[in-house]
């Protein structure tokens, strides 16, 4: 993993991107909690026609098919001390069978990023 990259949570640090799939119910109220934290929204999967049209209201948002597609793409337009979070808030039940697989293949991706 590139030294500069991180992944984790917000805790006294804030994310330039936020990568996400999944369903949630309050977008509205979750996209005012983290404004002036997170600045780009990679959506992946089945995410896009839900959480797109209320997000991009307060962020840049990109869509892929994949999370290594997202993921990538945040990498890429990161710079040092930028962090790219998985959402703890979705499910992406579309690609995954549970937010533990999930969270293994974010791992894995940006383990990889390097390579």
């Amino acid at each position: 993993m590139p030294p500069w990259l991180q992944y984790g949570h917000l805790t006294g640090r804030s994310a330039s991107s936020w990568v996400a799939s999944g369903k949630a119910a309050t977008w509205p109220a979750f996209a005012n909690g983290i404004k002036g934290s997170v600045v780009h929204v990679g959506l992946f999967g089945g995410a896009r026609e839900e959480l797109e049209p209320e997000l991009s209201k307060s962020f840049t948002v990109t869509w892929d098919e994949t999370l290594e597609q997202a993921v990538k793409r945040q990498a890429a337009c990161a710079e040092t001390g930028d962090v790219i979070l998985l959402s703890p808030a979705t499910a992406s039940f579309d690609q995954y069978n549970g937010m533990a697989q999930r969270g293994a293949d974010f791992k894995r991706v940006v383990g990889g990023l390097d390579d």
